[in-house]
């Protein structure tokens, strides 16, 4: 039987500015010579798969997140001003659209724009898939090529990253979209449709465990006790979610990767080195594991008809 290169995909979650995290995973992914031939994300995971898949460096994107005097590369900078609008015309036409949330995200789709080398899914080398929810019907809706791929990706990047309440929902094509991430954490079976053969999963909503002597998380404010209790559920979505996937295709090896950042904030960009560091260090220490027990490997080809969904 003839051997090939196994396909390997890259699967991340939001997390805000933990979604730093990932950068760090994808880091330790080049150091150990990995390429990823899908990219699906949501929220955050949809921006750098996106802007990551188009062979933008690491160094660029950790960028975005540093303070302006301390930037090293010239472009456009990602910042608090970046995600707070004046309602538009058109959201002043509907009083109730007014005030399905507190901003919008014209700014932020200006900025994806600027930023992306390509703003087609259609003409970039790399498969990338971002997600959003359809707020009326519920269901997820996928972004990318075999999927809706007309619409520019900085667009839906944007709704993919609207968180609901914080902003108003995306229009696209007559549709309101929010948070990809709404609907589902880890949209694995994306790339397992899209024939990956190993799934690299990056997730930042990993609960924080306290060790013993340590002060507890409700001695630590309700801010601590909010974030702990919400990454304990979106864990829990997730890894059932990586538990049915197992169980329906076993041929797909999934590799996860959970820094420890769940007691880090989501929105302090400060804490950006951490987040690269815990990303990093907990990727090096799995992808290790897995490039060692041959997971990255050839594969027999006859394994190909397994792919479909």
């Amino acid at each position: 039987m003839t051997k090939r290169k196994p396909r390997i995909a890259f699967v991340a979650s939001g997390g805000a500015v933990k979604g730093i995290s990932h950068l760090g995973v994808l880091r330790a992914a080049e150091e150990l010579g990995l390429h990823f031939d899908i990219l699906v994300g949501s929220s955050a995971g949809a921006m750098i798969a996106s802007v990551y898949g188009q062979g933008v460096s690491i160094d660029k994107m950790v960028d975005q997140f540093r303070p302006i005097w301390k930037r090293r590369f010239a472009g456009p900078h990602l910042g608090l001003r970046t995600f707070v609008d004046a309602p538009s015309r058109q959201t002043w036409e509907g009083w109730r659209f007014l005030t399905s949330g507190i901003s919008e995200l014209r700014s932020f789709e200006r900025f994806m724009r600027n930023l992306l080398p390509r703003n087609d899914f259609r003409s970039v080398e790399k498969e990338i898939y971002v997600t959003a929810t359809d707020i009326d019907t519920t269901e997820r809706v996928v972004f990318g090529r075999g999927f809706i791929d007309h619409v520019p990706m900085s667009l839906s990047v944007a709704a993919s990253c609207c968180l609901p309440i914080l902003f108003r929902p995306v229009k696209i094509d007559g549709r309101y979209f929010v948070d990809g991430e709404t609907k589902k954490t880890l949209s694995v079976d994306i790339a397992i449709l899209r024939g990956a053969d190993v799934v690299v999963v990056s997730n930042v909503y990993n609960p924080h465990v306290t060790p013993a002597g340590e002060m507890s998380v409700a001695h630590r404010g309700i801010g601590q006790v909010a974030m702990q209790s919400g990454n304990i559920v979106i864990h829990e979505k997730a890894m059932r979610g990586l538990d049915l996937w197992r169980q329906l295709y076993p041929h797909v090896k999934l590799v996860v990767i959970e820094p420890d950042v769940g007691h880090l904030p989501f929105i302090n960009s400060m804490e950006a080195r951490r987040f690269l560091k815990a990303g990093y260090l907990e990727a090096t220490k799995r992808l290790t594991e897995a490039k060692s027990h041959g997971l990255f490997g050839d594969i027999e080809e006859s394994h190909a008809h397994l792919k479909a969904l």
